[in-house]
């Protein structure tokens, strides 16, 4: 069953789940992802990211719920508008590197001069034109995860999928691999990015969903979020003895700095009017703190998905 395509959205799901026996991998989920946005897919290992990436790619049938891709039901005619970037790799390791893109290329579609051509200029702005010969199997662990990067990318798909796009590259590699993410993303393709690099996430991501075991436990821009975790959060500067303050954690940064998580239903507000007027005491900065994403997700998620995370 589809729902109706809203021409803004390149990806929209409703009400998804799916159940292996007696595990809820997928639990209801909604979401969309615009065209020409890069949409985190966040969670710890076991939290059905990969399940929802699988129902969306038409690789496995959900349960229940509704699935637009690229304006319509998924066809094969659809799936060449894609791209796909597993964590799980699987170039032909017996094929030389220029040969293998070349050869995915045209899978995708792309006529043989125009594959060769894109090829060519994606391993030179890669940086692995000096590698073009040689086999898969021999490449370095960053080489080969390039090489699948254009294997993802060289047909220009309206809707690209990647999943720790970002593993086993140096930060100067990563930097050019983010470029070209970038690239794609301005050009108006739909990126849907799954990754473990909270920083990579803050700096290149529109909206964000977060799941923990099937759930939608976090859904929206990361303004709105950042906003809504930091509410309770704030960062002071004082001179004197900061008094107790009921059901509060305080870390001390040292020389009268401190960061003060407040307990549920004490406003940034009420505890600066509760310090206001108190002898010996003189607040020099008081301002809501900027709470990262990792914060976020670890309050999140809790101590048993990072157990999950940590055994994986």
């Amino acid at each position: 069953m589809i729902v109706d395509s809203d021409p803004h959205w390149a990806v929209t799901v409703r009400n998804l789940s799916k159940t292996y026996a007696a595990v809820r991998a997928v639990d209801d989920i909604s979401f969309e992802v615009a065209h020409g946005e890069i949409f985190g897919l966040l969670g710890p290992n076991g939290a059905g990211k990969t399940s929802t990436i699988r129902m969306v790619l038409d690789v496995i049938r959900p349960d229940t719920g509704q699935i637009t891709v690229l304006g319509g039901p998924m066809r094969e005619e659809t799936k060449g508008r894609i791209g796909y970037l597993p964590e799980e790799r699987g170039l032909y390791e017996d094929m030389a590197l220029l040969d293998t893109i070349v050869f995915l290329a045209r899978l995708k579609g792309l006529r043989r001069a125009e594959a060769i051509r894109r090829a060519e200029a994606h391993l030179h702005a890669l940086g692995l034109w000096e590698a073009r010969r040689q086999k898969i199997g021999a490449l370095s662990r960053g080489m080969n995860q390039k090489a699948q990067f254009i294997a993802a990318t060289i047909h220009e798909p309206e809707l690209l999928i990647i999943d720790e796009p970002f593993s086993g590259l140096d930060p100067v590699n990563a930097r050019i691999v983010r470029d070209r993410i970038y690239a794609l993303r301005d050009a108006g393709t739909a990126i849907i990015m799954s990754t473990h690099q909270m920083h990579a996430v803050e700096e290149m991501c529109q909206r964000i969903l977060l799941m923990d075991r099937g759930c939608a436990v976090l859904y929206g821009s990361l303004e709105e979020i950042h906003a809504r975790f930091s509410g309770n959060v704030v960062d002071m500067v004082v001179r004197g003895a900061l008094p107790s303050i009921p059901g509060a954690e305080v870390l001390s940064n040292g020389a009268g700095a401190y960061r003060i998580t407040l307990p549920e239903g004490v406003t940034p507000e009420v505890l600066l009017g509760m310090l206001c007027g108190l002898p010996g005491l003189t607040i020099e900065r008081f301002e809501p703190a900027e709470r990262s994403l990792d914060d976020i997700f670890v309050q999140v998620v809790g101590d048993e998905g990072l157990a999950r995370e940590a055994s994986a």
